[in-house]
């Protein structure tokens, strides 16, 4: 007497007709199965009813068909997120430099590290912004610095080459 192992489960893909054990089949999620399904015979397996490899060429179908509008969303979320945290840096900065009365701006700003805290080299306000940094870490990086107009961070730190003076300046220095 020989004993057949027993086969494992197996359902058919409503896609290709091809009787896949269930393993090649993708579960469903607990709120998509609740939501969309009743069939008492589907929700016993709890499996989708593609197979993964008929499903996975759907997805690469629907996409294909649709790229341009994925396209659009993401730039229209990328371009939201850049709105926002230029605002936020915007509500953050002060209205006028912390040594003299001239006004800041984003574009013209410029940041001195309070004593004893280390900063991002070289990140500006609105580059964290542009970078994608998240709110609550550029909101932690501003509040360890100083702001100030561009010719008083000069005065501070005798930095010279984010603004270098006009080649007749050096001309009549060097004369």
């Amino acid at each position: 007497m020989t004993v057949t192992p027993p086969q494992p489960p197996t359902k058919t893909c409503s896609a290709c007709k091809h009787d896949k054990p269930l393993h090649q089949f993708n579960e469903y999620t607990k709120g998509y199965r609740r939501v969309r399904f009743t069939d008492p015979a589907t929700l016993a397996n709890g499996r989708q009813d593609y197979c993964r490899e008929c499903q996975n060429r759907v997805n690469r179908e629907h996409y294909q068909a649709n790229k341009g509008a994925y396209f659009a969303k993401a730039h229209d979320n990328r371009t939201a997120g850049l709105q926002t945290r230029l605002a936020l840096v915007q509500r953050l900065l002060p209205e006028r430099c912390a040594t003299c009365p001239s006004p800041i701006t984003i574009n013209k700003v410029r940041r001195l590290p309070k004593p004893g805290c280390t900063l991002h080299r070289d990140a500006s306000p609105k580059w964290m912004a542009g970078q994608g940094w998240a709110e609550e870490r550029i909101w932690d990086e501003m509040e360890m610095c100083t702001f100030v107009c561009p010719t008083c961070f000069r005065r501070a730190t005798g930095d010279r080459t984010r603004t270098p003076p006009p080649a007749n300046r050096i001309a009549k220095a060097q004369a």
